[in-house]
């Protein structure tokens, strides 16, 4: 359901509001999503416009959390976000977002992300869109372990953990048609992604948001990621590689285009591709970022001509 303000007033030149509500259910009628979130927008008469979102999922049961495995409580959570244009008409423009998202089990998020386009004089275009995005995730998913003894779980452990994440990158971009037939187009991005994983834990039964947590009620886990889930024996003791990651990332591409004659191009190429994995599960921007500058990275040029034979 939703309204429009479509005549102009003294400051808004027009709106929209809209509420919705929406549900899915699998082929065996169980629900798996029940949302109620709102929108609204307003564009102002100096051609600024900002946007607001929010809204409340409700607990449901989620079908695919497990990978195949049995139906798992998905917690209840909250969000909302914003996000604000400025002209776009202008030789300096901007767009600017928020996120924020919190579940019931301590499970948030939040976002941050800016767009900045520049015109410098009659052809350079610059675009610059940083972002920055920090994740807490209470179940994420790591493996599934085979163990015939576990019948509450049909003869499986799913191990799932918290995960801390953030993610850094930029997109940058240039566009300078030197001349008519003689152009220059560049993008890169530099991308920093890091995940620290923390309290292992399983699923105790279908149905459910239980869990066992390893390193409680008996169960061990050690620095090696060898776990025991019951004790005693190690009958049903198993092994997990450290899931840590600290990715660093950047790519871009440079393209000289020389039209020299009517439909006959060259261009001329680079290519940059360079990435670095050290300090696994410890976020430090600077420190990340000066080794992602000096990182080992593949270079390529290439050069490409089309000839056009005319009559």
């Amino acid at each position: 359901a939703g309204y429009r303000w479509l005549d102009r007033g003294k400051y808004i030149r027009s709106a929209s509001a809209n509420l919705l509500y929406a549900n899915n259910h699998d082929f065996e009628g169980v629900k798996t999503a029940d949302v109620i979130f709102g929108m609204a927008s307003m564009r102002f008469v100096n051609f600024w416009s900002l946007n607001l979102n929010g809204g409340y999922s409700y607990e449901n049961l989620n079908n695919t959390a497990l990978r195949g495995g049995p139906r798992v409580i998905e917690v209840p959570g909250v969000f909302f976000g914003a996000g604000l244009n400025s002209d776009y008409r202008k030789n300096l423009s901007f767009f600017w977002s928020w996120d924020y998202g919190s579940e019931s089990d301590g499970g948030k998020e939040n976002g941050l992300s800016m767009n900045v386009n520049m015109k410098v004089g009659d052809r350079l275009n610059l675009s610059f869109g940083p972002s920055i995005y920090w994740n807490t995730d209470m179940t994420q998913y790591i493996a599934a372990i085979n163990d015939p003894a576990n019948t509450q779980m049909y003869g499986k452990r799913y191990v799932f953990s918290q995960l801390d994440q953030t993610i850094a990158s930029a997109d940058i971009r240039i566009d300078f048609p030197i001349t008519p037939r003689f152009t220059m187009e560049g993008y890169f991005q530099p991308f920093i992604a890091v995940g620290d994983y923390s309290g292992f834990k399983e699923y105790k039964r279908p149905e459910s948001n239980d869990f066992l947590v390893y390193g409680e009620e008996g169960s061990t886990i050690d620095e090696n990621f060898v776990i025991d889930p019951t004790g005693g024996t190690d009958e049903d003791a198993f092994t997990l590689y450290n899931p840590d990651f600290n990715y660093k990332a950047l790519v871009g591409t440079l393209v000289l285009r020389w039209e020299f004659s009517p439909g006959s191009t060259m261009f001329f190429v680079w290519t940059h591709n360079g990435t670095d994995f050290e300090n696994q599960g410890n976020f430090d921007f600077s420190n990340d970022l000066g080794k992602l500058l000096s990182a080992e990275a593949d270079d390529v040029i290439a050069l490409k001509l089309s000839y056009w034979f005319g009559q």
